[in-house]
């Protein structure tokens, strides 16, 4: 039983610090000049319009994004600016590329305004992860649970920080992993000749368990 409860530390333990690696990277990338002057530039095209207008536009993006309708050029200027290019080498250096499904950069009323590749839509100021992390302006960490991610069509795991500016909020940056990488911590556990670690919740739900699929 003691090596048991030892292995179970460990294990939490190695957890813990992946994710708190992953979070102070993502801060770290949100913290760059690159996406000060990307934000910027992304709001030059607001001025002279209303927030109604602003709003609006915003929305009409949506809707042709979704549909791949007449947005190349804004796709390609997404993908091509400096922190987009910044980005990607940010994923080329890391050990297990294939664990980013995708990271990307929307400024503060919640468009995207760079990305490592297509993002499924241009728009996500109406999604409660993007709400909480620019937390009407004061900005919060967040952190999600196993989500399957119907977009991605694959399990996932997002992290989403406020971009803060002089202590003002003018941005958000996400980064979306494969969850799959909860399932290499834990496999790594030999308990005994057959038995394994499992995460649970809180409330005691199975979350992930390396003999059994995700879901």
């Amino acid at each position: 039983g003691s090596n048991f409860r030892t292995l179970a530390e460990i294990a939490a333990t190695d957890l813990d610090t992946l994710i708190s690696q992953h979070i102070q990277e993502t801060q770290a990338l949100a913290a760059s000049e690159t996406v000060f002057s990307t934000i910027d530039e992304s709001n030059l095209l607001y001025e002279g319009s209303t927030d109604e207008e602003t709003q609006r536009r915003i929305f009409e993006l949506e809707g042709r994004w979704v549909h791949a309708q007449g947005v190349d050029a804004y796709l390609l200027e997404l993908l091509t600016n400096k922190e987009a290019v910044s980005l990607r080498e940010f994923i080329n250096k890391q050990k297990e590329r294939e664990l980013h499904f995708l990271i990307f950069v929307t400024n503060a009323r919640g468009a995207v305004v760079a990305a490592t590749k297509r993002p499924p839509h241009y728009y996500y100021g109406d999604k409660p992860w993007w709400q909480t992390a620019y937390d009407k302006g004061k900005g919060k960490l967040y952190i999600s649970s196993i989500d399957y991610n119907t977009d991605l069509d694959a399990y996932t795991f997002t992290i989403a920080v406020p971009v803060f500016r002089d202590g003002k909020v003018i941005g958000v940056l996400a980064r979306i992993l494969d969850a799959s990488f909860f399932f290499r911590v834990l496999g790594n556990v030999q308990v005994g000749k057959t038995d394994h670690a499992m995460l649970a919740s809180s409330t005691g739900e199975v979350i992930v368990c390396p003999n059994a699929p995700i879901k």
